[in-house]
C-alpha cells in the first residue's frame, strides 16, 4: 500500500527534494518560516478594527470638473480615428 503511494509522488516532486520534503511541503503550514505580512496579528488574519476610516470627499466643484472631464473624453473616444489623421491630444 505505502509504495503505491511513494510512486505516483515521485513524479510530482522536483529536482533536489525528496520524498519526505515533498510530502512536508503539501502537509505543513504554507507560512512556516516566512516572514509574517505586516498588518497580521498573532493568529495570522487581519486585524479588521485597524481599518483606516473613509477618506473625506472633494468639493462638489471638483467632482463636477472631473465628471464633466471624463465625459468629453468619452465623447472623443467615441469617434472613430481616421488612418493617417494625427492622434487628438
Amino acid at each position: 500500500m505505502a509504495g503505491s503511494l511513494v510512486l505516483p509522488l515521485s513524479g510530482c516532486i522536483g529536482s533536489g527534494e525528496g520524498p519526505l520534503e515533498f510530502f512536508n511541503a503539501i502537509t505543513s503550514d504554507p507560512l512556516e518560516g516566512r516572514a509574517r505580512p505586516p498588518g497580521l496579528d498573532s493568529e495570522g488574519y487581519p486585524n479588521l478594527a485597524t481599518v483606516p476610516p473613509a477618506p473625506a470627499r472633494g468639493a462638489a466643484s471638483a467632482r463636477e470638473e472631473l465628471t464633466r472631464a471624463l465625459a468629453d473624453l468619452r465623447q472623443q473616444s467615441e469617434t472613430p480615428v481616421t488612418p493617417g489623421a494625427p492622434v487628438p491630444p
